[in-house]
């Protein structure tokens, strides 16, 4: 993924911890082209969990440099809000996409045959980073509707979802969502598919990896970066995540400080 924004300087002060600056990765701050879209997953009307659906997946890291934050680079960060532009084709009433699956991911590769992996993340606590058949309208939603694409075979949308997940500094993460369809997209054989768009613009961090898919229903291909197959370009998916900062003790006991004496004031 590709681009850092920082929005707002809200704080939130608490007895045990603070959150504090509202930044956000943003593979679509400059726009975004859903003419050049990844598989998602086209078998739309099941719930697959991870290993038997296909995915189009993109990397992310919060830097300790990040200009932004200033000299508190913080602790650590929650994920809070995860978005993206998708395209899933449409047909009347007969499609319909009412569930959603998607997941933080980390990525190994093996020393002999080179070949990537990605596994769902293990999160404190127990469980994995990995969340399906979220519904629509409660767990999820479509934010805005933005067309359709060029050739009109699909139409084109931005959803997003709200979470609270906390993550480390540098370190290498992949966020991938998915649409699912409902009963009738079975009867629909190729149709009832999905796919995110590609984002578009010059990466502020140019060494990141590009996005990768994973399409098991084509063939069971192991993870291969999205790459043009004429030009060999490689794309970024176009994902947006928020996150909310957790400063260092230092700042924290200054906030909670600040929190004290406005309470006083009150």
């Amino acid at each position: 993924m590709k681009r850092w924004l920082v929005s707002g300087v809200a704080v939130l002060v608490s007895t045990s911890f603070a959150l504090a600056g509202e930044v956000y990765w943003d593979n679509f701050r400059d726009g975004y082209d859903a003419d050049t879209r990844f598989t998602s997953e086209r078998n739309t009307q099941h719930s697959m969990g991870f290993s038997s659906a296909s995915w189009a997946v993109d990397d992310f890291s919060v830097p300790l440099d990040f200009p932004e934050l200033g000299e508190d680079q913080g602790i650590g960060f929650n994920l809070t809000s995860v978005e993206w532009i998708g395209a899933r084709q449409l047909d009347g009433d007969r499609l319909g996409y009412d569930r959603l699956d998607w997941g933080i991911f980390t990525r190994t590769q093996d020393p002999l045959t080179m070949e990537f992996d990605f596994q769902p993340l293990a999160l404190d606590g127990g469980g994995l980073a990995l969340f399906t058949d979220q519904m629509i309208g409660s767990d999820w939603v479509i934010a805005e509707e933005l067309g359709d694409t060029t050739d009109g075979q699909e139409s084109v949308y931005r959803g997003r979802l709200e979470t609270d997940i906390p993550l480390d500094v540098e370190t290498e993460y992949w966020v991938g969502v998915r649409l699912v369809g409902n009963d009738g997209n079975g009867d629909m054989g190729s149709a009832g598919r999905h796919f995110i768009a590609s984002g578009s613009g010059e990466s502020l961090y140019p060494n990141a990896d590009s996005a990768f898919r994973f399409d098991p229903p084509r063939g069971g291909d192991p993870w291969q970066p999205i790459v043009n197959p004429i030009s060999g370009q490689e794309f970024e998916a176009a994902y947006k995540l928020g996150f909310t900062v957790i400063p260092e003790p230092a700042s924290l006991a200054l906030l909670s400080l600040a929190g004290l004496v406005c309470l006083r004031r009150r």
